[in-house]
């Protein structure tokens, strides 16, 4: 590393002004200021006067009378500008020839080389991807065009005799899309009077707003579905020419402060109907937008996210016959198959197909995504391990920086980042990145899910908690992981009812992973009770996993359970028979 002291000016107002017109410090003006004033400060060689006091003055507008120690303002700034810098230069600013550093406890910054990094296979790979990359953009946005001129011409066209849509046509709409597309129709109005007909887009619209929160579906706008008369009215029809996968309709009656909807997924061409489900909602408290808007968010949830119904049945119908979309997309499915059965095996599948799937296509955001995750459960499960590549640690946040950058509008691959972070100890900046995620679409009970998972280790018992749980409230389908953070919290608060019970449902049959089995013992004497099969988790525990039985603190605190709670579960552990050397086993 090479301090301020060596560097030219040129090459510290080089790397002030890369980071002033970053992502990262462009939408807050506050952070630009506090930064600019102290590495000005700095260069100037004024860095005796970077104190509280003068901060406060000169960035923040406050009188000569300001006390540092009574206004925490330049403390809480400070303390965000320094994450800022942490996520810029993980980031867009990785390869910056000079970073700035402001260590903590201090107000003056340091301006350091960062020593380079040994290219990995992986990276080498993105590199020379880079220019088949940009042909593949361009010829994606040509794409799109062409489908918006193929669109507006099917608007305007002369009627036809309804008929299936040739093979050919869907084929086509999916290779420019990754994932199922969509078209969402006005509802029927079947209220008796005539004034409730405003429902019958208002219901659409609202739902093709939050479908389209699911990055892994394409939905069609309002001005084909919704405003264009031909396809409003012969919804099944429209969906056929148009060549998608699913149609949404629906009918609604508005009654005596009752509202009633009743919603439907059809696969098209076929007609068929894969789900259908009626919402009652009464109008006595609130407003028939507030209920809209609550009946709209459930059925997004329950059609959009990754284990909804329309992901669900399009991954059937992929293996089924294989013609609706690209490899790259059937290995993003995997890897939700994979969240429900993880697995050695399962793993390893998983982990070639996404690897395949970002060589074929570079630009795919969602695929690099998925892949951090894959290199995380390598790290933390001990699956596949790689002796000949880089650490998997590093691999993982590579391939999560990597989606960011080029989807940084995709709550999937903020979240993906965001565990990552949590993974390597870094949970200031997880919660950073699973808030945009949650921000991008707050909805899906993926990110909800990562939302409790993330902050309970940063102490907020309640709000991990209510996460949580509002991300199995929305889909009953959930995978076991889910579970962790229930289970969390109430052994957390010693309640052996609600412990027993979380494990008991978090556990799968022959499961190879270690925490159902951990969860199981330590529930189970919390209770002081030996519920059935007890013998072959602890059997489990002692045969299958070495490594946690070498170090068992550091294998529960990956596993991201907090740090308070592991001398409790080691103790219970050593209690009921695991052969943990009870000083090694405490220090782990």
């Amino acid at each position: 590393m090479t301090n301020r002291v060596d560097l030219p000016d040129k090459s510290v107002k080089d790397a002030l002004e890369r980071a002033l017109r970053s992502r990262e410090f462009a939408a807050s003006p506050r952070m630009q200021k506090l930064l600019e004033f102290i590495v000005l400060e700095a260069m100037n060689g004024r860095t005796d006067t970077l104190k509280g006091h003068a901060i406060g003055v000169k960035v923040f507008g406050r009188d000569v009378k300001f006390d540092p120690d009574g206004d925490s303002i330049v403390r809480v700034q400070m303390g965000r500008l320094r994450k800022s810098l942490a996520h810029y230069y993980l980031a867009d600013g990785k390869n910056d020839p000079v970073h700035i550093r402001i260590p903590k406890g201090r107000y003056a910054p340091q301006f350091i080389i960062p020593e380079p990094e040994l290219p990995t296979a992986a990276a080498t790979k993105t590199k020379n991807a880079k220019p088949a990359a940009r042909y593949l953009i361009a010829g994606a946005v040509s794409a799109l065009v062409l489908l918006a001129g193929f669109a507006a011409y099917l608007a305007f066209a002369p009627a036809q005799a309804p008929g299936p849509a040739p093979e050919r046509e869907v084929r086509k709409l999916s290779d420019i899309v990754n994932g199922p597309v969509v078209a969402v129709f006005p509802y029927r109005n079947l209220s008796a009077k005539a004034e409730n007909t405003y429902l019958q887009r208002g219901l659409a619209i609202e739902l093709i707003s939050d479908l389209s929160r699911f990055k892994n579906l394409s939905v069609l706008s309002q001005d084909t579905t919704v405003y264009n008369s031909r396809y409003r009215e012969h919804p099944q029809e429209a969906g056929r020419r148009i060549g998608v996968q699913y149609i949404v309709t629906g009918s609604y009656v508005l009654e005596d402060n009752l509202l009633r909807v009743t919603a439907q997924l059809q696969e098209s061409p076929s007609g068929r109907i894969i789900w259908s489900n009626t919402y009652k909602r009464h109008l006595l408290s609130e407003s028939v937008f507030d209920v809209q808007a609550r009946i709209v968010r459930a059925v997004a949830s329950k059609l959009g996210q990754p284990y909804g119904i329309i992901n669900r049945h399009s991954r059937h119908s992929l293996l089924r016959n294989g013609i609706y979309a690209p490899n790259a997309y059937i290995c993003v499915l995997s890897f939700y198959d994979y969240a429900h059965e993880e697995n050695a095996a399962n793993h390893l599948k998983t982990r070639k197909c996404l690897e395949q799937a970002i060589k074929d296509r570079p630009d795919y955001a969602q695929a690099y995504a998925a892949l951090s995750w894959m290199y995380v459960d390598e790290y933390r499960q001990g699956f596949n391990p790689r002796l000949d590549a880089a650490p998997p640690l590093d691999r993982a946040l590579e391939m999560a920086r990597k989606a960011v950058v080029l989807d940084p509008d995709d709550a999937f691959t903020h979240r993906r980042l965001a565990n990552v972070f949590a993974i390597r100890g870094a949970m200031e900046l997880a919660r950073d990145e699973i808030m945009k995620a949650l921000e991008l679409n707050p909805n899906n009970s993926e990110v909800l899910a990562d939302v409790g998972w993330i902050v309970k280790n940063l102490g907020d018992w309640f709000t991990a908690f209510f996460y949580a749980s509002k991300a199995i409230a929305l889909n009953p389908g959930f995978p076991p992981w889910y579970l962790e953070t229930p289970f969390l919290y109430h052994y957390a608060n010693q309640d052996c009812r609600n412990s027993l019970k979380t494990a008991n449902s978090f556990y799968r049959q022959d499961s190879s992973i270690l925490l159902p089995h951990v969860f199981m013992v330590v529930a189970a004497r919390l209770c002081q009770v030996e519920p059935p099969g007890i013998s072959r988790h602890i059997e489990a525990i002692n045969t299958s996993y070495p490594d946690f039985l070498r170090s068992p603190g550091k294998t529960l605190s990956d596993m991201s359970v907090p740090l308070d709670l592991i001398p409790l579960m080691l103790d219970a552990l050593l209690e009921s028979g695991i052969r943990l050397g009870r000083q090694k086993g405490r220090s782990g």
